[in-house]
């Protein structure tokens, strides 16, 4: 169980509890899974976190609530071997009803993302959970959690998420004020999930997605002696087409058919080749931006 002080702990401190569940918990744990079974294990499990979800209710405790799911979540390379279906889902859908706390958010959110291969199998649960992941997007301490798992449900469930491709871009448009890695980490999820459409669909939903940036891109371009804070901004904005055509790969095309990626690079490039003879091209940083966003695109 998480120490009462844990938030208090120095980083070393922190860190030291972590590696202890990270290895001795989580090996004993898979141990367990070997000898006695896994479904025995989550049965168990099962048993021990609805008397913690009992006990919470009263007191709002949620260490010993946060501790179970932990071991839910080691004990997921075990489940993945087997079916175990049947235990699972009363324990999932569960999460987004635990008590409010950031710490127990950051486990329970990991926990979706450590079982996107077994919610791509069973996605009847996958909106719910989705929605409670994505939650964590507005908690400081939470969000790399959310995009991390976030950013796993889209791989795993990819073909599944299709459907709600709208909500997804909706969400991300609001995704702007997240820091850099957490934001890439979402965007590889959106783009996991572009990949799978008809490649007519790719191609639209591609345009969507790099069409704010572009046209900030060429204001600033349009600009003849941008300002310090455009140039760092430039960077930015590089970085993001680059990781927007790194991220969508639809499968190759048939012969005859034009390759969504290459069609949008196609509409971009005037606006990439003005960049190289721009005073912001002076920039190593965007030299090296700009570079990587043409590699991306083509590769």
């Amino acid at each position: 169980v998480m120490p009462a002080d844990f938030e208090q702990l120095s980083e070393d401190e922190q860190e030291e509890f972590k590696n202890l569940r990270r290895y001795d918990l989580a090996h004993a744990l898979r141990d367990s899974c070997a000898v006695a079974g896994t479904e025995q294990v989550l049965h168990q499990v099962m048993e021990l976190f609805e008397q913690q979800m009992r006990d919470a209710a009263p007191t709002g405790e949620w260490r010993g609530i946060e501790a179970t799911l932990y071991a839910v979540r080691s004990t997921a390379r075990c489940v993945e071997l087997q079916d175990t279906s049947h235990v699972l889902p009363q324990i999932l859908v569960r999460l987004p009803s635990l008590p409010k706390h950031p710490l127990l958010q950051y486990t329970a959110i990991l926990v979706v993302g450590r079982y996107a291969e077994f919610l791509n199998k069973n996605p009847e649960q996958l909106p719910g959970l989705l929605a409670y992941v994505t939650s964590g997007f507005g908690i400081p301490s939470v969000v790399s959690a959310a995009a991390q798992s976030f950013q796993n449900l889209c791989n795993s469930c990819a073909r599944v998420l299709t459907r709600y491709i709208d909500q997804l871009f909706t969400l991300f448009d609001a995704c702007g004020a997240l820091p850099s890695d957490d934001l890439e980490e979402v965007l590889k999820g959106l783009g996991y999930v572009i990949s799978v459409l008809p490649l007519a669909e790719v191609t639209a939903r591609l345009e969507q997605l790099i069409g704010g940036w572009a046209n900030r891109l060429h204001v600033i371009v349009s600009n003849p002696t941008p300002s310090e804070a455009e140039v760092k901004e430039s960077i930015l904005l590089l970085h993001r087409l680059g990781s927007s055509f790194r991220f969508v790969k639809p499968p190759l095309v048939s012969e005859g058919e034009t390759d969504p990626c290459f069609a949008v690079f196609n509409k971009l490039w005037p606006l990439l080749d003005n960049c190289f003879n721009h005073p912001i091209f002076r920039n190593e940083d965007v030299v090296e931006e700009l570079c990587r966003c043409v590699r991306c695109a083509v590769a």
